[in-house]
């Protein structure tokens, strides 16, 4: 039953013999190994693929590069402290995956692996960048993510077939203009690092398609963006940017652009002209107005353009006919514009916080719409055309509302001499809580509190208060930094104890010899009369030791008062 269960691990390639099979691909992920097992080494020279990922391995045995025809190696999430020198001998190896470990070189030996294509070292304590990669000349695809990178070097700029370089979330504060040689560079993902500017020598890479530089602190997307003709996919989210360069027009092939949480007031009118644009992401910012750039982005499918200050909807926004989702939560709008029922492909319309009192008649021409989300307005009734979305399945009207769909009544305002659809939940009521619409999330002070009947006489606790979760990289740096006190505090904790004793030690020591000078001083001036032998002992006051006894502990009187321990 074991022989069994562990060739079903095994895959089985047949050659042109009937009765001969040989392996050729082995998986033994999440198998809990301590060891690679030596059995694998039956088949050396066969096999092509190994995955050994997610296990408890701490060393990889000499037998291993012994496996000549190895195309494949994946031991990423193991304990793995180092990679042998003779990882230089898998001469036919093409992927290297050995992210989530505890290595911090990389063997030099690795510049022999002449057709190693993908390599994955992510989540390794590197800190330094591995020189004996710019010699792999063959790579393709590079991870370096999570390994506390400060520097990238010039010579990396010698990966010229490279197409793949992900150096996210690391230190690095800039890039070497060598980075522009990499001319088959087709994504860079450079995000949750310390860059301040706008790393100018990514403009020279032509043939960039995906470019993330998100979590950062950028302050703007300059000219040079420009030049990046083929970029399709572009994350600038979570960063400072306050201004974006007009001729970001450029790149014309832009497919997706995500500018969340920054500090735009406006976005250039030269947007129009990314005709390709599906995706846009513009929420978390402080624009005022979206005028002027709706009109050429007939592609679009989803635009988030959430906790904003937007007062007013362009009425261009019903030239997007293949608008699919619209989220316009916590902004300022007060109505909504009649050209927005031409958007007939809406399927999700999310106006969540903002100062609506009153939805177009026309909304009902939006068919395919099956979520509403109208929560935290100052809606008194909706228009008699909802009944026509057929495919609605959610109309939230309150956060409290308990079912997606409420039962609408039919009803007639003699204001405006209408029919119109009302229910329980309408008009609708300011919520008991205040909506954070603050782009920095800070939580608000309320008088809020609960309190149970049993406590009622236990002094009242203060504020509860919701604190964000901190991102990762702000995590291990708080937990290096209380490695660090730890480690000091133990430090100065032993000296203290050394200090302590040795202290202690000489007391006892100039405690005994007191003792032993007060005997003698005792017995030579003690005289015991005859007649009082047999008397019985009487407890008589101590006797003060002489001068020179009491001198030998006011020495010591420093240490009571704990002014040498300070």
């Amino acid at each position: 039953m074991k022989i069994m269960s562990l060739l079903s691990c095994f895959g089985r390639k047949s050659t042109n013999h009937q009765y001969e099979e040989y392996i050729d691909f082995i998986d033994m992920n999440n198998t809990d190994l301590v060891d690679v097992p030596l059995h694998i080494f039956l088949y050396e020279r066969t096999l092509e693929k190994l995955l050994l990922s997610s296990n408890h391995i701490k060393d990889l045995p000499s037998p291993l590069f012994h496996c000549c025809q190895l195309k494949v190696l994946h031991i990423s999430d193991n304990r793995l402290e180092h990679l042998p020198k003779a990882i230089g001998s898998l001469v036919n190896l093409v992927e290297l995956d050995v992210s989530r470990n505890y290595l911090s070189t990389i063997d030099e030996n690795i510049k022999n692996c002449k057709k190693l294509s993908i390599l994955n070292l992510s989540a390794n304590p590197i800190s330094i960048f591995p020189i004996p990669l710019t010699q792999v000349l063959s790579l393709e695809e590079l991870c370096l993510n999570d390994t506390q990178l400060e520097f990238i070097p010039a010579n990396i700029g010698r990966l010229i077939n490279l197409r793949v370089l992900e150096l996210r979330d690391n230190k690095i504060t800039q890039i070497p203009k060598a980075v522009s040689r990499l001319m088959q560079l087709y994504r860079l993902d450079i995000g949750q690092n310390d860059f301040i500017d706008f790393p100018t020598a990514i403009s020279d890479l032509y043939g960039l398609h995906e470019l993330w530089i998100d979590s950062n602190d950028i302050v703007d997307i300059p000219s040079e963006v420009s030049n990046l003709h083929e970029l399709w996919y572009f994350d600038a989210s979570y960063n400072r940017i306050s201004k974006i360069d007009q001729d970001i027009q450029y790149c014309s092939k832009l497919k997706d652009l995500h500018l969340s949480f920054n500090n735009l007031k406006s976005l250039p009118n030269s947007m129009k002209h990314l005709h390709d644009l599906v995706t846009l992401k513009v929420d978390h910012n402080c624009l005022k107005q979206m005028n002027g750039i709706f009109e050429g982005l007939q592609c679009l499918e989803e635009l988030d353009a959430s906790y904003n200050c937007l007062e007013t909807l362009s009425p261009t926004v019903g030239l997007m006919r293949r608008l699919i989702t619209l989220r316009l939560d916590a902004n300022r709008l007060t109505s909504l514009p009649t050209e927005i029922c031409s958007c007939r492909s809406l399927r999700e319309l999310s106006l969540r916080s903002n100062n609506l009192s009153s939805l177009p008649d026309g909304i009902g021409s939006l068919q395919n719409l099956v979520v509403l989300m109208l929560t935290q307005n100052k809606i008194t009734n909706l228009p008699l055309s909802v009944l026509k979305l057929k495919n609605l399945n959610a109309l939230w009207l309150s956060e409290n509302q308990s079912k997606p769909l409420t039962p609408l009544q039919n009803d007639f305002e003699d204001e405006t001499g209408k029919h119109i659809l009302t229910c329980y939940l309408l008009p609708q009521r300011e919520e008991s809580y205040m909506e954070i619409k603050d782009r920095s999330h800070k939580p608000l002070k309320t008088n809020t509190r609960i309190r149970f009947t049993e406590d009622s006489g236990l002094e009242e606790p203060g504020n509860l208060m919701r604190v964000p979760t901190p991102h990762p990289k702000k995590m291990r740096a708080f937990a290096k930094m209380l490695l660090e006190r730890k480690k000091k505090n133990n430090e100065l904790s032993n000296e203290f104890d050394r200090q302590l004793s040795t202290e202690i030690d000489n007391c006892t020591i100039i405690d005994q010899e007191a003792e032993k000078m007060e005997q003698l001083y005792q017995m030579k001036n003690c005289v015991i009369e005859p007649e009082k032998i047999y008397e019985p002992k009487v407890n008589t006051q101590r006797v003060p030791p002489p001068y020179h006894i009491a001198a030998a502990y006011s020495k010591q009187v420093s240490f009571f008062n704990n002014e040498n321990l300070s």
